[in-house]
């Protein structure tokens, strides 16, 4: 089956330019280490990739988020002209005209802000469009799914001001207060959940409840599947369940709701079946084969994602 009438491919998560710089390898060129670069997102026939930055516990997470910035912005003026670093609207026409391989930045968890919203306007002159406020744990802007409590004052302000900038503001790592709080309190604006599942399916606390995706939905926002095993459940057969999961999703949000989250380079586990970018053609092929149209399964393969990625700065 040609998958050319299915563009665009877009993929919400990895965590590659922390892989990267962590297994001394470059995402330019081809590796047989990690779940992908940029060769092999070519070849999976990928047209959009969003790098996440994750700080986690580091020491110094505001310099060491930088450092990995200024690495990428170094790397991307050696790039071929088929790959466009997506920042503004000028970018996203370049994408759209040249039919690119396009590459948005985001913080997984604003602790490089080191507890200043003020810090988010560097970020974003850096090139970061995308950000969750926590990755598991409590920081300075709100709650993770390890730890108590909710957004706070600073977390409210640092999504006032990602709506002035036109970021997108990612709820995924949210505790449930947390996340109610960014749905009900906060100015309303672009959001997804970019890697996550369906808790029905599998309760992992990662995961969403029916009320969480039918949420993101209602603010035409995407839930993006997420391969990490202990997501998917403890069956034998993990890529069916990948399969039942954003069926879920689809069932509860909607045609507009399911996207792609792999979380590739941010795993240690994948699906027999689907243990790097270049496993997920054989992925698509199955929707068709379950009875997705046309449209639902553009959709999920990136026309989704890229909806709510791209209007923003429409």
């Amino acid at each position: 089956m040609s998958w050319e009438g299915f563009w665009p491919i877009a993929d919400g998560h990895a965590d590659t330019l922390s892989a990267v710089h962590e297994e001394n390898r470059s995402f330019s060129e081809r590796s047989c280490r990690g779940h992908l670069d940029l060769p092999r997102l070519r070849e999976a026939g990928l047209d959009l990739q969003v790098l996440a930055i994750c700080s986690e516990h580091r020491e110094n997470p505001r310099r060491w988020a930088q450092g990995l910035l200024k690495a990428f912005a170094t790397s991307a003026d050696s790039f071929p002209d088929d790959v466009v670093w997506l920042r503004d609207n000028e970018d996203w026409v370049a994408w759209e005209k040249h039919k690119a391989v396009g590459l948005l930045l985001a913080l997984e968890g604003l602790e490089p802000l080191e507890g200043d919203e003020g810090l988010l306007d560097e970020f974003y002159s850096m090139g970061i469009r995308l950000f969750t406020l926590t990755w598991n744990h409590a920081n300075p802007f709100g709650a993770g799914v390890l730890s108590q409590g909710g957004l706070t004052r600073r977390g409210f302000a640092v999504i006032r001001r990602a709506r002035e900038l036109k970021m997108v503001v990612d709820l995924s790592h949210l505790n449930d207060q947390s996340f109610w709080d960014v749905i009900q309190r906060s100015v309303p604006g672009p959001i997804l959940v970019s890697h996550a599942n369906a808790a029905v399916l599998c309760p992992h606390p990662r995961n969403l409840s029916d009320d969480q995706i039918r949420a993101i939905a209602d603010q035409r926002g995407t839930v993006g599947l997420a391969l990490y095993p202990p997501f998917l459940g403890e069956e034998s057969d993990l890529t069916e369940m990948a399969y039942q999961h954003l069926e879920r999703i689809r069932m509860v949000g909607g045609d507009q709701c399911p996207a792609l989250g792999c979380d590739f380079d941010g795993i240690g586990i994948t699906p027999p079946q689907l243990q790097e970018v270049r496993d997920l053609p054989r992925f698509f092929e199955g929707l068709a084969a379950r009875g997705w149209t046309t449209e639902a399964i553009s959709g999920a393969l990136g026309g989704n994602l890229t909806r709510v990625l791209r209007g923003v700065v429409e």
